[in-house]
């Protein structure tokens, strides 16, 4: 148990937080916090894998040589960053420390109910037919050493690839992460991976209404602080989301029952995180490295789901239309258009390797 939650800790906690430190302070945005960080290093988490992987798995690389490879790559990357950032991280943890009592009470109930919202995927389980074939897949993987070479329904060996798996092998991620934390893949998915992405999806509406409620963007500046329109924001999603079982695939259904699934991980993290990047990108233009976040996160919507090779490229194309071609904003414009490029590099070798 104890190995558990270290192994919990590390590769969930402490490597993407110090991958995050380390894209973070390249970029010279060290305004940017805690919650950032830990954002970003998911989201560099997710792309390093999916650039990765996707090689590995078309040319038949045993599981446990990208488990190994990736692990290492990880371990590097929070290394450096450990080394690069630790003066700010001592300075992000004691500013924390000293400020722990002293934010407004909407921050408390705010986290309240998001830690309750992510104990009840501990305390309890939700399966649905989806299972059948994510977390077989992940089991697969690691009882045969093999990447989608195994039908994870019977068994038997497959003739060819099934490419909307192959090309957004989040399942793979999940494997890998099971095999370094020492628990089965449905243990991780339900119990570990499935709290922690709640959390994730909360720290990026935290980011969402930071920026929203920002007194720049206020016309009102001093009837209320912006950390208490941000909790009051918290709480009024965690409302929403826990209300939204009234159906099985909208966004607070999926966010709260089953997230660990990739497609859901894409309605609830990815999706959020690029409304909330690109209408940052058009509020603050002059900050570094929004570009290379951005396709850091598209290439994390590759990984999740195939899915996430489509839905964000409406995302940027809205956004592209209001505020590049609607207000004559060239340069966003093709800021945006340059983010579609991870998803349409898939997209093309998705179809030629289906005629193949």
């Amino acid at each position: 148990m104890g190995k558990i939650v270290i192994g919990t800790l590390l590769w969930l906690g402490i490597v993407p937080f110090l991958m995050g430190a380390l894209l973070l302070s390249f970029l010279k945005r060290e305004e940017d916090g805690a919650v950032q960080c830990m954002v970003t290093g998911y989201l560099e988490m997710f792309a390093v894998c999916q650039i990765l992987i996707v090689p590995l798995i078309l040319t038949e690389v045993p599981f446990h040589v990208f488990s190994q490879m990736l692990a290492v790559v990880y371990l590097i990357m929070a290394a450096v960053g450990l080394i690069r950032t630790r003066k700010w991280i001592w300075k992000m943890m004691t500013e924390m420390a000293r400020g722990l009592l002293h934010h407004s009470w909407t921050i408390y109930m705010a986290g309240g109910a998001v830690l309750v919202q992510a104990y009840y995927y501990i305390q309890y389980m939700v399966t649905n037919l989806d299972d059948a074939y994510y977390v077989a897949v992940a089991t697969t993987a690691i009882q045969t050493d093999t990447m989608y070479r195994y039908s994870p329904y019977t068994g038997r060996a497959v003739t060819g690839f099934n490419l909307r798996y192959c090309l957004s092998p989040f399942s793979m991620f999940q494997a890998a992460l099971s095999r370094w934390i020492g628990v089965h893949p449905s243990t991780l998915d339900h119990t570990i991976l499935a709290p922690m992405l709640v959390i994730l999806a909360y720290l990026v509406y935290w980011s969402m209404g930071k920026l929203l409620f920002a007194k720049e963007n206020r016309q009102n500046k001093e009837k209320d602080s912006t950390e208490k329109l941000t909790g009051l924001f918290i709480l009024f999603l965690s409302i929403v989301h826990v209300t939204s079982y009234y159906c099985i695939r909208n966004q607070g259904s999926v966010l709260l029952v089953r997230i660990w699934q990739g497609k859901a991980t894409l309605a609830s993290v990815l999706i959020p995180f690029l409304f909330y990047h690109c209408y940052r990108m058009k509020c603050r233009p002059q900050e570094k490295g929004n570009m290379l976040i951005l396709l850091t996160a598209m290439f994390s919507c590759c990984l999740v789901s195939s899915m996430g090779i489509a839905l964000p490229v409406v995302m940027l194309g809205i956004f592209a239309l209001l505020f590049g071609l609607f207000q004559k904003n060239s340069r966003y414009f093709g800021k945006m258009l340059a983010g579609c490029l991870p998803c349409a590099l898939y997209g093309i070798l998705y179809i030629v390797l289906k005629s193949v």
